[in-house]
């Protein structure tokens, strides 16, 4: 913080817009953000060093993270293939699309012997003669299960079902984040952080 106790110094700035500041420190800094237009600016245009571009450090592509509407499964499989396919996995039967992606698509499924609901991100079928992109997908599941944090899903498991390549994450019902700026536009920079 500044001498005044007013604005948070760059530096504190820097650190909030950056994910590095405790629970106790993003709630003393939220507040000046909330009302002070310099200050949401300055993190507007912050440098380059983002959390997003953390995320986009650890694989090809932060957007292989984001997931779009929920639609056609991108898969020369129907869902209903897919449903037949998981119905002799042992722990993971698909219940409905929840959104895909470059690499996949996400599907709610119940885990049988834990009776709990997880998210199961299932590789395109197109890639899956692809070296290259299963290599990919399986840096995605690795560098998935480094991270824990409250605003990160956790991921469980990965697996295979004949010749589908799979992630077991946690399920977190609500609205997703994509759905939020259609909804909502821009979200303001406390906001963007905190999520």
């Amino acid at each position: 913080m500044t001498s005044e106790g007013k604005h948070p110094d760059k530096e504190t700035l820097d650190a909030f817009g950056q994910g590095r500041l405790s629970d106790a420190d993003i709630s003393r800094v939220s507040e000046p953000l909330d009302s002070c237009e310099q200050c949401s600016d300055y993190l507007s245009q912050a440098g380059q060093d983002t959390v997003l571009d953390h995320l986009a450090a650890i694989g090809d592509s932060s957007e292989s993270f984001l997931l779009a509407e929920p639609q056609a499964v991108n898969s020369s499989k129907s869902f209903e293939d897919l449903q037949e396919t998981f119905s002799s996995h042992s722990r993971y039967a698909l219940i409905r699309p929840l959104g895909s992606g470059g690499m996949g698509a996400v599907f709610l499924a119940s885990h049988s012997v834990m009776q709990r609901q997880v998210a199961i991100k299932v590789i395109n079928d197109q890639f899956v003669s692809n070296p290259d992109a299963v290599k990919r997908f399986f840096q995605e599941v690795r560098n998935a299960s480094l991270l824990s944090h409250k605003n990160i899903v956790t991921a469980h498991d990965a697996d295979s079902a004949d010749d589908i390549h799979f992630l077991v994450m946690e399920y977190v019902e609500g609205e997703s984040l994509a759905e939020a700026v259609a909804r909502k536009g821009r979200l303001p920079v406390v906001a963007a952080v905190n999520y």
